[in-house]
C-alpha cells in the first residue's frame, strides 16, 4: 500500500506542478491541479490526517464527485470531475513508479502477481519471449486477468485450479464475438500446456477447455463509399492543428492502407522525399515495406508538419496535442476522431459496423479489387504475409463475388 506521509506532501505538489510546466503543459491545466491539492491539503489538515493513502484520497474525493470510486484509476464518467481526481491519482502514481503519468487516459495499476502464482506467470512471461510472440502482451494481459479472477475466487495458486473455475472465466465472455472468445481460448491453452509441460500443474487443464472452430475471413469488413470518404475528409477543420493532423492520418490510411500502428509509430526518416515513398518495417509482421507516397498525401504531411505540429523533440511524424508531445499512444484517440467527423459530416453508422482506421484500410483493399487489382497485388500492398489473409476482402465486393459463382446450370452442361 502506497503511503505519504501529510508533511512530505507541500514539497511533492511544488515538484509535481513544477515539472507539468516544464512538460509544457497548459497554465489554466496547472491551476486546476494547484487548487485541487490546496484543497486536500486543507482537508487533510482539518481532519487531523498523518498519512495519505489511496482510500483517503477516496474519502475525500466521495462527497465532491457523489460516488465512491472503486480506485484512482476509475474512469469517473464525466469529464469535470477528472479535474479533481487526476492530480490526485498523478501524486499517488509518482510516489508508487517514481515517473509522471499525466494523461486524460489513467493508467491501469501495475500488475502485481499474487505469490502463489509467481513461479508459473513469470515461467510463462520467459517462454513467450524465448519463442518470439509478437502479440506477447495480449497473451500477458489474458493471463493476468486470469489470475486477477482467480485470485478474487479465493484461488491462491495454479494448482488449485478446476473446470468450474475455468468455466466461471469464460463465461464472461458468452456475449463477445467468436473470434475474441477464440482468442481466449487460446492463450488459455498456451498457458495451461506450458504449466502442464513444466510440472507446475499435475492435470492438463487443457483437456477443460470448449473447442471452438474459428471461420478464416468469419467476418465481412466495413469499407466506405467514395462519398462517404469525401464528407469525412471535408468535415475536418483544417485550419486546427490536430485537425491538420487528422487529415494527413486519415488521407495517408487511405491511400497506402498501412495499418493504424505503422502511421502511429511513423518516423521522419522513413519519408523519402525526392523520391516520393515511404519505407518503414511493419510492425506487426517486422517485414520491411516501401509505399509510393501520392502528391496530396505529400502536401498534407508537409502543412502539418510545417503549420500544425507542435515544437517536440520526437522523431515521430504524428505526435499528441497535449503535453507530453510523443507518439500517438494508441489507435483508440483516432477511431474516436473519426466518428466525431462522422457525426459532424452527417453520415448515419449502421448497426453492426465498425467505423475504425481499419476499415479505411479495408476500403484500399475493396477498391483495388474492384479495379481489378490480383489478390496477391493487394496482398503485397497492405503487407499480409499469409496470402490466404487477404481473401477476407473478397466478402467487400458482392459484384466480385457473384463473379466467383458457379452456375449450376454451366456445371452440369445444360
Amino acid at each position: 500500500m502506497i503511503v505519504i506521509k501529510t508533511s512530505d506532501i507541500p514539497e511533492k505538489v511544488s515538484f509535481l506542478l513544477k515539472t507539468l510546466k516544464e512538460q509544457g503543459l497548459a497554465e489554466k491545466t496547472v491551476s486546476n491541479y494547484s487548487r485541487t491539492y490546496t484543497l486536500f491539503c486543507i482537508y487533510l489538515s482539518d481532519n487531523d490526517i498523518e498519512n495519505v493513502t489511496e482510500t483517503v484520497c477516496l474519502d475525500y474525493l466521495e462527497p465532491m464527485i457523489g460516488k465512491r470510486l472503486s480506485g484512482l484509476h476509475e474512469k469517473p464518467g464525466e469529464v469535470k470531475n477528472r479535474w479533481q481526481i487526476s492530480p490526485l491519482y498523478l501524486m499517488m502514481y509518482y510516489e508508487s513508479e517514481g515517473t509522471l503519468c499525466h494523461t486524460s487516459h489513467r493508467c491501469t495499476p501495475a500488475f502485481k502477481c499474487p505469490i502463489g502464482f509467481v513461479d508459473g506467470y513469470e515461467g510463462y512471461m520467459v517462454l513467450l519471449n524465448e519463442k518470439g510472440i509478437k502479440s506477447t502482451h495480449h497473451h500477458l494481459g489474458a493471463v493476468r486477468r486470469f489470475i486477477d479472477h482467480l485470485s478474487s475466487a479465493g484461488i491462491t495458486s495454479f494448482e488449485q485450479i478446476t473446470y468450474e473455475h475455468i468455466e466461471k472465466y469464460l463465461l464472461q465472455y458468452k456475449n463477445n464475438s467468436i473470434k475474441t472468445r477464440g482468442c481466449m481460448v487460446n492463450y488459455l491453452k498456451k498457458l495451461f500446456g506450458y504449466l502442464y509441460g513444466s510440472g507446475i500443474t499435475d492435470d492438463d487443464l487443457r483437456e477443460y477447455l470448449p473447442k471452438l472452430r474459428i471461420p478464416r475471413s468469419s467476418g465481412i469488413p466495413h469499407t466506405w463509399t467514395k462519398e462517404e470518404l469525401t464528407a469525412l475528409l471535408n468535415a475536418i477543420d483544417r485550419e486546427d492543428p490536430a485537425g491538420k493532423r487528422n487529415y494527413a492520418v486519415f488521407l495517408l490510411t487511405i491511400h497506402t492502407g498501412l495499418r493504424a500502428g505503422d502511421i502511429r509509430n511513423l518516423r521522419l526518416s522513413n519519408i523519402d522525399w525526392e523520391s516520393k515513398t515511404i519505407h518503414l518495417i511493419m510492425g506487426k509482421t517486422t517485414q520491411p515495406i516501401d509505399l509510393p507516397m501520392s502528391d496530396a498525401v505529400g502536401w498534407s504531411i508537409i502543412d502539418y508538419l510545417k503549420n500544425g505540429r507542435p515544437n517536440t523533440k520526437s522523431d515521430h511524424v504524428f505526435v499528441r496535442h497535449r503535453a507530453p508531445f510523443t507518439s500517438i499512444r494508441g489507435t483508440a484517440a483516432l477511431d474516436s476522431a473519426i466518428n466525431r467527423y462522422l457525426f459532424k459530416a452527417g453520415i448515419a453508422k449502421k448497426p453492426g459496423e465498425h467505423y475504425g482506421m481499419h476499415s479505411l484500410r479495408s476500403t484500399l483493399a475493396r477498391n483495388m479489387l474492384t479495379s481489378g487489382a490480383a489478390l496477391a497485388t493487394i496482398s503485397q500492398t497492405l503487407g499480409h504475409e499469409d496470402p490466404k489473409s487477404t481473401e477476407i476482402y473478397l466478402k467487400t465486393s458482392i459484384d466480385d463475388l457473384r463473379l466467383c459463382a458457379i452456375d449450376p446450370d454451366e456445371e452440369d452442361g445444360t
